[in-house]
């Protein structure tokens, strides 16, 4: 959710009621595709198109210890999120930029300061290097402010892209808040910092595989180059359709980087050296000041979440081992089925013809069918042998 994409696309002014009124509205669309990422853009121009304004703001003399922190915006967007999507899995606090700056900047641009004080309201020249404390305080009031809401355990630092441009911010945080690791998004390039725990990747690589570290979250990007799976605005609605069933199937803990309501604000005075990496979709969902609205790929997107919880119900159920033997062997044929009368539809836009376009929703109805089917089977056959239980869901 883009809290500045929404008011730019609606015409409403930031942190108006109106504006607060959209965004809650946004979340409740989300809550019903089970989006557990909140991003919290705590560096000005960052790649979330929130340019010069921030949702922490401070005021006081930078130089010393007597800074204090506003945190009004971010804790009544945080209500939001609870009254919604509840507790997200996922509560980026971004503090570092995607990469950094330099002379090389995009066109015209030239980053002015790649150690951009991460607090609205800064004071020009800052430089974070000369300005440790910040983070400590920062870090401080952060984290007692997640321990109050009972959402320590989703708090990470973000959003830093392949290679972070400051990697002496990992110490750093960690010294002040061990418990708390990193995100990123992109591909693995510059490897894996020990920091990181959630990562939303461009590339399959060894996370996917189960080779992560403990406690890791790692999702697909639907973006182009993917060889999973690969989404762009101009894609036919029904591949939305397959995302979630490809990303389960493939080893991930679900998708990542598509925008909701971001809009043409994505990446938005933003001036990082390379650019900004691309959402696959910058939105799903359409607004205007009257209200937000679920487009067609989003509603297609959802009911393929609900076909990829079915698809895992199912394995679940067939690995327990607890299923008949006939009807195992159904469930196990249904599932080898369905995912190759459509695993020859395309990872690339490029591939795509005009019999490709029209083949490949061919059958959708009856896939979905039987597998509800299935899985209405399988829950009653589970009931009569243990009942109330549920493979996985409890």
């Amino acid at each position: 959710q883009s809290p500045y994409g929404l008011a730019t696309w609606a015409g409403v002014d930031l942190w108006t009621d109106a504006h607060w009124q959209l965004i809650e509205q946004s979340f409740g669309h989300l809550a019903r595709i089970g989006a557990d990422l909140v991003h919290i853009p705590v560096l000005q121009r960052s790649e979330f198109g929130n340019v010069d304004d921030a949702m922490v703001r401070w005021s006081g003399d930078p130089a010393t210890d007597n800074v204090e922190l506003d945190f009004s915006l971010m804790d009544r967007y945080l209500d939001i999120v609870a009254r919604t999507i509840g507790q997200p899995r996922v509560l980026s606090v971004n503090i570092m930029q995607g990469a950094g700056g330099g002379e090389r900047g995009r066109g015209h641009d030239v980053m002015e300061n790649v150690t951009t004080v991460p607090f609205s309201g800064r004071e020009d020249g800052v430089d974070l290097t000369e300005r440790r404390h910040l983070y400590e305080i920062l870090a401080r009031e952060v984290v007692a402010r997640m321990r109050a809401r009972g959402w320590e355990d989703s708090l990470f630092w973000g959003h830093f892209w392949d290679t972070p441009p400051q990697p002496e911010l990992f110490d750093e945080m960690a010294g002040h808040a061990p418990d708390v690791f990193w995100t990123r998004a992109g591909h693995i390039a510059g490897g894996i910092p020990d920091r990181l725990r959630v990562q939303s990747e461009v590339f399959p690589s060894r996370w996917a595989r189960g080779e992560r570290p403990g406690g890791a979250i790692v999702a697909l990007n639907p973006r182009r180059h993917s060889p999973t799976h690969n989404l762009e605005g101009y894609y036919p609605p029904f591949s939305f359709r397959l995302l979630p069933e490809r990303a389960v199937y493939s080893g991930y803990d679900g998708f990542g980087r598509m925008g909701a309501d971001y809009g043409e604000q994505w990446g938005e005075g933003n001036n990082i050296r390379g650019g900004v990496p691309y959402f696959g979709t910058y939105n799903l969902l359409w607004a205007d000041p009257d209200g937000v609205d679920a487009g067609q790929r989003f509603e297609i997107l959802r009911e393929g979440k609900q076909e990829a919880e079915a698809m895992r119900f199912l394995k679940l159920a067939l690995d327990s081992g607890e299923l008949p033997d006939d009807l195992a062997r159904r469930v196990a044929e249904l599932l080898d089925r369905r995912i190759g009368e459509t695993s020859y539809v395309p990872a690339y836009f490029f591939h795509f013809n005009s019999v490709v376009l029209h083949d490949h929703p061919q059958g959708w109805q009856r896939r979905s069918w039987q597998l509800f089917q299935a899985a209405a089977e399988v829950a009653q056959a589970m009931d009569r042998s243990d009942p109330g239980r549920r493979p996985g869901l409890r």
